[in-house]
């Protein structure tokens, strides 16, 4: 008996192998599909329609020496655009333009123009939150024109603009001085009755005759819609604020002259309490470490007195920022912070009564700003390398 169960299990084992061994019964071959690398949506000349443009790569041009562009000739890539009142029936008719099937599973980002953005977005998002072939981790900008017209920017580097676009989304972290927004990011925060997001702007800017994309600042929403904009400062106020300052350079003044300061590393707590009063508090606690990384003057910078001036005066640039960005938020009514949230999970019972005005409590909220600024390096110059007088 037990022989043969062996030798059953033996068979079934082989017959199982076999079967992984087949082809893929959905498989999708390369020559087939057009990989999609970036999707903008506008708004469209009628109330209830949409532009969206789509920018694939063209694998049959993508060789040493070719150069982007619209298409034809040696482009690696082309843009497609077209109308209607959704994302999917958009993408579905641009295969009457191409002999390929529109493939998302790679896309870099989705661009939103600032008239659909300040209008709602939803909408045209919920495909993205529902596809299974489309990444949550896909990033979102917003225009500060026309999506399509990102497309059309030339890239300085990469041969396609969503990939160079994407590439320089990912070393802001370099000025911390722009906002980071995915897809997922996105469902949270329009799943919260009180937290806002922030999307990275991106804008096109001419060079030498050439136009090319830049990301700068935040477009803040409330709920699905763009209410207002954080410049640079405000926007590094924000990520002081959310603990996601990575790195950067503070530019801080002492004795008439000044330093540029590294940011090596940066903390952040945050904690919210009610009082017995009924006011509610926050506290922002920064602790942050940094190097001096270029100065101006004779002045030794290096020397323990100096060194507490300059941190003195870091101290008070991150509060400015922070203070900034605070004070930007709620003229626009919208908590980018999270502060609603933090309440809701410390107190609970009195979220229930906060919850319905958060809007005008977000007002009148006090934060305590406090920061702990830190130099850990001067480089390697001992002193500055300045010019003795004789």
């Amino acid at each position: 008996m037990k022989k043969k169960l062996k030798s059953m299990l033996k068979t079934l084992i082989i017959v199982m192998l076999a079967l992984s061994l087949t082809g893929c019964w959905n498989r999708r071959e390369l020559n087939t599909l057009a990989i999609v690398m970036g999707v903008g949506i506008d708004k469209g000349e009628k109330p209830d329609e949409i532009e969206m443009s789509v920018q694939i790569v063209d694998t049959s041009s993508m060789k040493s020496g070719s150069k982007g562009g619209d298409s034809g000739g040696s482009s690696a890539y082309i843009n497609l655009t077209g109308t209607g009142t959704n994302p999917i029936s958009i993408l579905r008719n641009f295969t009457h333009e191409i002999s390929r099937k529109l493939y998302i599973p790679h896309n870099q980002m989705i661009i939103f123009g600032n008239g659909l953005a300040k209008d709602g977005v939803h909408d045209s998002l919920d495909m993205f939150l529902r596809d299974h072939e489309a990444r949550l981790t896909v990033n979102v900008f917003v225009a500060k024109g026309e999506a399509k017209a990102i497309f059309k920017a030339k890239p300085e580097l990469a041969k396609i603009p969503t990939a160079d676009l994407s590439l320089r989304s990912e070393i802001q972290g370099a000025t911390s001085e722009t906002a980071s927004l995915t897809v997922m990011d996105f469902m949270t925060c329009l799943a919260s009755k009180t937290h806002s997001a922030v999307a990275p702007i991106v804008d096109i800017k001419e060079n030498e005759g050439k136009k090319i994309a830049i990301i700068s600042g935040g477009a803040v929403f409330k709920a699905d819609k763009v209410v207002g904009e954080l410049d640079k400062t405000e926007t590094r106020g924000f990520l002081w604020v959310t603990n996601k300052v990575k790195s950067g350079v503070l530019c801080v003044g002492i004795k008439g002259e000044k330093a540029d300061l590294e940011i090596v590393k940066s903390t952040t707590d945050v904690t919210a309490e009610i009082k017995k009063d009924g006011t509610i508090h926050f506290k922002v606690k920064v602790k942050e470490s940094g190097g001096i990384a270029t100065q101006t003057g004779s002045e030794n910078f290096g020397k323990t007195e100096n060194i507490k001036l300059i941190e003195k005066a870091a101290d008070e640039l991150i509060k400015q920022e922070i203070k900034s960005s605070i004070k930007q938020a709620q003229s626009l009514d919208s908590d980018i912070f999270g502060f609603g949230e933090m309440l809701h999970s410390k107190y609970p019972k009195q979220w229930k009564t906060l919850e319905g005005d958060w809007d005008n409590a977000f007002k009148n909220i006090n934060v305590d700003i406090e920061v702990e600024a830190k130099i850990v390096s001067a480089g390697r110059l001992a002193k500055p390398d300045y010019p003795t007088e004789e």
